[in-house]
């Protein structure tokens, strides 16, 4: 099996693998478009053109186009109907369209963003896309609608004179089997290298400033998995041809939140610097006063279950996990490195406020000293 696969982003590529071999990748920066730019329209319907035949699985996280003939690969409904394993009659599914190409393509040609209305097809050119009746449900894209979308029929157009292409669902027999990315594989909570916002970016940084650092307690046990870890064991699986759902998250023996605080705190202090204070404060007085879980506090969920992973049939497939110390340690380093991360509109989530935490601590403290009042918790377990 022929199967294209596209990621757009900083670090986006566009790969061709058969039968689980890499025929070829075309990767940003080294290759066709820099760093930190989008892929483009052009740069796909580019890598398009290296193709010998048409693939049989396109893989998408933005854009593609089917080598072949006009706006939409003459012959391509035959063998999708057989990947598929429907009616040999079917059309390869329901085009999308430039609104301002409607008149050209369509007999009808009134705005449907929502694919709600069948018309009837006017240029010959969409045999793939008609019915054996000669009609076809439309999706009608405008700049406003979909820009993206908008912006590769433009480049379409550019080539064919047309402005439309297949919008075409994953399903097998009728049904779907791809309806999300956890019918997969099920990805728990990542951490590590070449994150733009995350967790244990802002505990490295909360490492920098000195003063008691505020943790919930009990010392729970958590499962993060570092990202090298997940990569790999991706890999190894589609070479073991796995089937079924897996579950990927670290197992968590030996892991708790202690344990990531002090793996943060000892990486960016040095082993000549002491360990900061932990001040354990009961979770559910910290939920009393409005202390956010998962993003004042990075990884902290008051509930157990978040962090009860069953990770026993990934642990079976070959699934290891790196330390914690390892992933802090990576990690700091490449942020140390100098590297410049991207704008992301989740860094502002992550911490709590500097002057809140103190005075969290300073009346938790005021607590325990309170007669009357609760003492604080050792922590960890």
């Amino acid at each position: 099996m022929l199967t294209m696969a596209i990621k757009p982003g900083h670090d986006g590529s566009i790969a061709l693998v058969e039968d689980g071999q890499l025929l070829w990748c075309l990767e940003s920066e080294k290759d066709t478009f820099p760093r930190y730019t989008q892929l483009t329209p052009t740069t796909v319907l580019a890598a398009a053109e290296l193709l010998d035949r048409i693939p049989d699985v396109v893989a998408l996280g933005g854009w593609a186009k089917p080598r072949g003939g006009g706006p939409i690969g003459a012959g391509y409904s035959g063998r999708l109907n057989g990947i598929k394993q429907r009616e040999d009659y079917r059309p390869i599914a329901a085009p999308c369209c430039r609104e301002e190409d409607l008149a050209e393509a369509f007999v009808e040609d009134f705005p449907d963003p929502y694919m709600l209305y069948f018309r009837r097809v006017r240029s010959p050119r969409l045999r793939a896309v008609t019915h054996v009746d000669g009609s076809a449900r439309v999706q009608s894209v405008t700049p406003v609608s979909n820009p993206q979308l908008h912006r590769l029929l433009d480049a379409f157009a550019g080539e064919t004179g047309l402005g439309v292409l297949c919008n075409t669902s994953l399903n097998l027999r009728r049904r779907g089997f791809i309806n999300r990315m956890s019918d997969l594989i099920r990805l728990h909570e990542i951490i590590g290298q070449h994150e733009d916002a995350g967790p244990l970016l802002w505990w490295l940084d909360r490492m920098r400033r000195s003063g008691p650092v505020l943790v919930p307690a009990p010392d729970r046990a958590i499962q993060p998995i570092d990202v090298r870890d997940v990569s790999r064991f991706m890999v190894d699986l589609v070479q073991q041809r796995a089937t079924g759902v897996i579950n990927v998250a670290a197992p968590a023996e030996g892991r708790t939140y202690g344990a990531m605080v002090r793996a943060c705190a000892k990486v960016v202090a040095g082993d000549q610097v002491a360990e900061p204070e932990l001040v354990w404060v009961d979770e559910d007085w910290l939920a009393d006063q409005g202390v956010r879980q998962r993003t004042e506090l990075p990884l902290w969920s008051k509930a157990a279950a978040p962090w009860d992973v069953c990770v026993d049939r990934a642990v079976a497939a070959g699934l290891q996990c790196r330390p914690l110390i390892d992933t802090a340690a990576d990690t700091w380093r490449w942020l140390a490195s100098g590297v410049r991360k991207c704008d992301h509109p989740r860094i502002a989530q992550y911490g709590i406020d500097p002057v809140r935490e103190a005075d969290i601590i300073a009346r938790w403290r005021a607590k325990a000293a309170d007669p009357g009042g609760s003492r604080p918790l050792s922590g960890a377990r």
